[in-house]
């Protein structure tokens, strides 16, 4: 038999919720302070570290396609293989299918 949640119960879970939400709104909020305080070669040097899964220094479709992933988690594999190729094509300046710093 399944009860329904009290009204203390739905407000101590209600509150749990907006405290979280909080907790990961200020960890944005911090995020995107110590961003603003970075040089854009900061920036994309912290963007490659972040991706650059294997370490090898340089971006291939593959990682591009987890990080586009991880930033809109509703993309599809296939939608953010796509888009990744498409980007490394465009970017890709010296023809070997990644990119460099």
């Amino acid at each position: 038999k399944t009860s329904a949640l009290s009204a203390s119960e739905f407000v101590k879970f209600s509150r749990a919720a907006l405290e979280f939400q909080i907790y990961a709104l200020q960890n944005q909020l911090d995020l995107l302070n110590g961003l603003s305080r970075m040089t854009d070669d900061e920036k994309l040097d912290t963007l490659y570290e972040i991706l650059d899964k294997d370490g090898d220094g340089q971006i291939d479709a593959r990682e591009l396609a987890a990080g586009l992933r991880k930033c809109d988690d509703t993309l599809a594999f296939a939608d953010s293989l796509q888009a990744a190729v498409a980007a490394v094509a465009t970017f890709d300046t010296d023809a070997d299918s990644k990119l460099d710093r």
